[in-house]
């Protein structure tokens, strides 16, 4: 798998294992994405979730996209040296990686 692309209001319920993109070291794009921009979104009984938190991402993701993200913070074992794009609009997101605030890194 290289790229995945979720609309996320087409989505009832996804429930996500901490693991997922654990074995997917060619995913190069992975765009979750709703056209909602209410924080709303997050209380709603449907939709994405981690409720085990985020293992890791492809350290191969050069993309990144993630409306209403809903951790904290992206897995610590996620190395962004490839990333080249990051969107995380609406998302519960405080610190990106290696304790860094967001306020101290601009998020497009």
């Amino acid at each position: 798998i290289r790229s995945i692309v979720v609309n996320l209001l087409r989505m009832k319920q996804l429930r996500l294992n901490p693991q997922v993109f654990t074995k997917m070291n060619k995913l190069h794009f992975l765009n979750f994405y709703s056209v909602w921009s209410s924080s709303t979104f997050l209380q709603d009984p449907w939709g994405l979730y981690l409720s085990q938190g985020l293992d890791a991402l492809p350290n191969e993701l050069g993309y990144l996209r993630w409306s209403h993200y809903p951790l904290e913070s992206l897995p610590s074992k996620f190395s962004a040296e490839n990333l080249v794009e990051l969107h995380l609009p609406y998302s519960r997101v405080k610190k990106l990686w290696l304790k860094v605030p967001v306020n101290i890194i601009s998020l497009i």
